[in-house]
């Protein structure tokens, strides 16, 4: 079972449910840095980690991750959005 989810009418993220990665897509070009933010359900921060998009893509590693579900928060600028991420 693989789902892609629609954050924004402009972002993408997919597999959902992860196993060792996932990719944030963004339909248009993105020139500024974008923050991404990964929180547990139990609201611990995860991964937080700061990029430039290459391609209109982001791929974030996600191996270490237990099981569960996570909460994504994608910020940059004219971007402020959050989705909801199973990792198996």
């Amino acid at each position: 079972y693989e789902e892609m989810i629609q954050v924004f009418e402009d972002i993408t993220i997919f597999p959902n449910a992860v196993k060792d990665q996932f990719t944030i897509a963004f339909i248009d070009e993105v020139k500024s840095l974008v923050d991404i933010q990964v929180v547990s359900a139990t609201g611990k921060v995860v991964i937080r980690k700061t990029q430039p998009v290459s391609n209109q893509r982001i791929v974030v590693n996600a191996e270490h991750l237990s099981a569960g579900m996570y909460f994504v928060t994608i910020k940059g600028q004219n971007i402020n959005t959050q989705s909801k991420l199973i990792k198996q």
